[in-house]
């Protein structure tokens, strides 16, 4: 588990760019904080970079898979999401990802 902080102070969900190298076959990422789900389930076991756009939420594998056949399978259709603040982060399937994310302030109420 890691902790993945959001700096933005407004209350809502905000779904960050990922960017995934794995080999795995099924990856799941958990959010403990709010308690969703994104999970990939029934990949090939080869090397692929999956690139994941938060503002269009478009799914992308280097290795030309159809990601939309593997997304939560049997579970609510959710990409990663994050809260403002604090995020505790739980992922299983071996894998390195880059979580890039720009996010609203308030200034002045």
């Amino acid at each position: 588990m890691f902790n993945y902080h959001c700096s933005s102070n407004v209350n809502d969900y905000y779904t960050p760019d990922l960017i995934i190298e794995t080999e795995a076959t099924d990856l799941t990422i958990v959010n403990d904080t709010d308690g969703s789900t994104f999970s990939l389930s029934g990949m090939s076991g080869s090397q692929k970079t999956i690139t994941i756009n938060g503002q269009s939420l478009v799914m992308e594998s280097s290795d030309g898979t159809n990601l939309y056949n593997h997304w939560n399978v049997d579970a609510p259709k959710y990409m990663f999401r994050a809260l403002g603040g604090d995020n505790y982060i739980s992922i299983t399937g071996a894998c390195t990802i880059i979580i890039k994310n720009e996010v609203p302030w308030n200034i002045g109420y």
